[in-house]
């Protein structure tokens, strides 16, 4: 509320992913902001409210992509641990990580 506006805009381009587990606030008499971590099992209904206030304003992209950060933070392992090794290996792909293994431009 009190944030002078290199804080505002700060604080506007964080990512979805900071603003989904971190609360921000302005540091008073700084051009800083700071983080807190949000609890893991509680800040699925913050971010709820936290994106319903962003729409309420206005915000047409408020719930953009927050099926996935659903999805992640509830998601059940589908596949054995045993297998997962195996088949990232020949997928080049990890799923921990969500990307490539080897790079496009390292791959032959």
């Amino acid at each position: 509320a009190n944030a002078n506006e290199k804080q505002k805009e700060m604080m506007d381009n964080m990512t979805q992913q900071e603003k989904d587990t971190y609360w921000s606030y302005a540091i008073p008499g700084t051009d800083k902001v700071g983080r807190i971590p949000k609890p893991f099992d509680i800040s699925l209904l913050a971010n709820t409210a936290e994106r319903a206030n962003r729409m309420n304003e206005g915000d047409p992209y408020a719930f953009e992509g927050y099926g996935k950060t659903i999805n992640d933070a509830v998601k059940v392992p589908w596949m054995p641990t045993v297998m997962q090794p195996v088949v990232e290996n020949m997928a080049n792909y990890s799923f921990f990580r969500d990307g490539k293994i080897v790079p496009t431009r390292d791959e032959k």
